[in-house]
């Protein structure tokens, strides 16, 4: 995934994105299919409260997928990286850094903080979660195998599990990603 900056065409309210390293910016249209995919995917993946949500806004539009696909992710641009400034709203990892968008319909709408500011959730098992926060605080399989009481087999099987889920190769990129989007802050 190429780094992409997003942000809200002041003039037209049109979501626009500018690809780190290129020296344009432009709309985003039907036809951007890698971008919105990988907006949408992230979405359904992390943030599956926002993606229900999309889904049933945009539900009249479903039997056009293209046109369905880029109102979802068009959404998504607009209402959580809204600002165009010098740092990537989506990294190389296809990670996403949410913005505060000053939104002038926030009062009325029946999404917001679902669609903007969504909740990071995802398909792990409380087990598979308490294994991986346990991993980003630095702590061994050893040392987390007796914390929780498992053997350091099943301590590797769900980072491995929880790795797949969540789509990384690694578990330094999943360090990397829990870091930026807080997924353990409380």
């Amino acid at each position: 995934m190429k780094r992409i900056e997003f942000f809200t065409d002041p003039r037209t309210g049109e979501a626009m994105f500018q690809i780190v390293g290129e020296s344009v910016a432009r709309q985003l249209t039907e036809d951007d299919r890698e971008i919105i995919e990988e907006l949408l995917r992230m979405s359904e993946t992390f943030y599956p409260e926002q993606y229900a949500a999309l889904c049933r806004e945009y539900a009249a539009s479903s039997r056009n997928r293209k046109y369905y696909d880029f109102l979802r992710a068009r959404r998504i641009a607009n209402c959580c990286f809204g600002t165009n400034e010098s740092h990537p709203d989506i990294d190389e990892q296809g990670n996403c850094l949410f913005e505060d968008v000053s939104c002038p319909l926030k009062a009325e709408c029946k999404y917001y903080h679902v669609i903007c500011h969504p909740t990071f959730c995802t398909s792990l098992s409380e087990r598979e979660l308490q294994v991986m926060e346990l991993i980003f605080r630095n702590e061994s399989a050893d040392q987390i195998a007796d914390h929780l009481y498992l053997s350091v087999h099943t301590v590797r099987n769900h980072r491995k599990n929880a790795l797949r889920k969540l789509g990384f190769h690694s578990t330094e990129e999943f360090i990397d990603f829990a870091h930026r989007t807080k997924m353990f802050e409380k």
